[in-house]
């Protein structure tokens, strides 16, 4: 005798049947028809009813996390990206140290006074009064711009060994300074035969002085009851009553680095 099976039994066993084939096939759900069959489609026909696997208890538990995957290559490198905006512009920076004095430029138009090697000396600035005892000229040292006077013999400049200093204290110490008042444009530099030139500093004031000096051999200075300097060297300091009067501080230029042979010479465009 074959057992008597039920239609729900029957569904049972047809839906188990089709979830076997379900991992496998292309379709994606459950279709009953009206005689109790289930089908396997992309979609349902009019006729037939869509079951829910879940709701038939046909769907197990979730199984564990599977273990994570290798890791991928990299890829490719992106595109570089648009140019940014330019920034603010930054504060200035310190200023530079000065930079050494350049060589002497070609000769302009005016007429001028070489030394015995072509070494330029000065620029003149008055033809017409110059003779062979007083060339007035201007020139550049350290980059301060001077007049002085000079003669084609060479240096000192005239009078430039009897230019007399002064100081406040009554044995020429301290601050040497210079009597009268500067009021050329450019500094006067008189320069003796030592090649050092001496000038006026601005402003003068008034000033009680009790000592002065001028350039002079020590043997001379001390004969003439003086006391020879070491600084400035080749002076001879002298004791004097207090004299007030306008002074200014007196400046020294070194004109020995500038090299110049005698005699000089004036040369013209």
């Amino acid at each position: 005798m074959i057992p008597c099976v039920t239609s729900s039994r029957w569904l049972a066993i047809t839906v188990a049947v089709v979830m076997m084939d379900l991992a496998s096939a292309r379709a994606d759900m459950l279709c009953k028809n009206p005689k109790g069959v289930v089908l396997v489609r992309g979609a349902c026909k009019g006729r037939e009813n869509r079951l829910d696997p879940d709701a038939l208890g046909l769907k197990g538990p979730s199984g564990p996390p599977g273990l994570p995957g290798p890791a991928g290559s990299d890829g490719a490198q992106g595109t570089t990206g648009l140019h940014g905006p330019t920034g603010a512009e930054g504060p200035a920076g310190p200023e530079g140290a000065t930079g050494p004095q350049g060589a002497t430029g070609p000769q302009g138009p005016g007429l001028v006074v070489k030394d015995a090697n072509g070494t330029f000396v000065g620029l003149m600035v008055d033809p017409v009064h110059s003779t062979d005892t007083g060339i007035p000229v201007v020139r550049r040292i350290g980059g301060q711009l001077f007049g002085l006077t000079v003669v084609l013999t060479g240096f000192p400049t005239p009078g430039g060994d009897f230019v007399q200093l002064y100081w406040e204290s009554g044995d020429c110490s301290g601050t040497p300074l210079l009597g009268g008042v500067e009021t050329a444009f450019t500094p006067g530099l008189h320069v003796g035969s030592d090649l050092m030139g001496v000038y006026w500093s601005k402003p003068g004031a008034s000033t009680a002085v009790n000592s002065w000096g001028i350039r002079q051999p020590s043997a001379a200075c001390t004969s003439g009851g003086g006391t020879p300097l070491s600084s400035p060297a080749g002076w001879c300091c002298r004791t004097t009553g207090p004299l007030t009067n306008i002074y200014s501080p007196a400046v020294f230029v070194d004109l020995n680095p500038l090299g110049f042979v005698s005699p000089f010479h004036v040369e013209g465009p």
